[in-house]
């Protein structure tokens, strides 16, 4: 922690590598030596952009999403049962489009109560992308229920509904969903020209 605390990564990597080695597999250590590699990274992309430019640093940046992508894999591998890592993991499949495989694992991890609401929010986007206009709308119905005050998140849901609507031409229902955020925040995104 103190090591992180001043931004020596590598000594931190080094410190957590030795603790694993005496404590064996564990989520926390390993998740901790995830979060090490990646600061790590970030501050080398910092570090690369004021002497060497972009393109050095985009080298970087491309190195770490692998790293990323491979780590949660890996812990996923290890420790199929955690629904939070399989939400990381779903995640990751979501950035790079791989629609089939993201919707698995955001099926897993919607069983966890913490990132329900936003695995079913973007289960509906992939279900979307399919063309499974059905399905993507009890996603967001069911997301929906879960969030008893208009927050940032149920407009996001909203706003994602009031689309298919207008793509399934249910011009009605697609006005009802847009309206519901016209009414408490009129700037968010598009919203008043859907309105209009």
């Amino acid at each position: 922690n103190l090591f992180m605390q001043q931004k020596r990564y590598q000594e931190a990597i080094e410190i957590i590598d030795a603790a694993r080695e005496v404590v064996g597999a564990d989520p926390e250590l390993d998740r901790r030596y995830s979060g090490a590699k990646i600061a790590k990274f970030d501050a080398d992309i910092e570090a690369a952009k004021a002497s060497s430019g972009e393109e050095a640093a985009a080298a970087i940046k491309a190195e770490r999403d692998q790293y990323v992508f491979d780590d949660i894999q890996e812990r996923v591998g290890r420790y199929p049962n955690d629904q939070h890592l399989r939400y990381e993991l779903a995640m990751q499949y979501f950035k790079r489009d791989q629609i089939d495989e993201a919707i698995q694992q955001f099926q897993i991890s919607q069983k966890n109560p913490k990132d329900k609401v936003s695995s079913l929010y973007h289960l509906a986007i992939c279900f979307r992308k399919k063309g499974l206009h059905d399905l993507a709308v009890s996603q967001l119905e069911e997301a929906m229920e879960l969030i008893p005050s208009m927050t940032a998140e149920k407009m996001d849901i909203y706003y994602l509904l009031g689309e298919i609507e207008l793509e399934e031409e249910r011009y009605d229902d697609a006005a009802t969903c847009f309206k519901e955020i016209y009414k408490v925040n009129v700037g968010y995104r598009d919203v008043a020209k859907h309105i209009e």
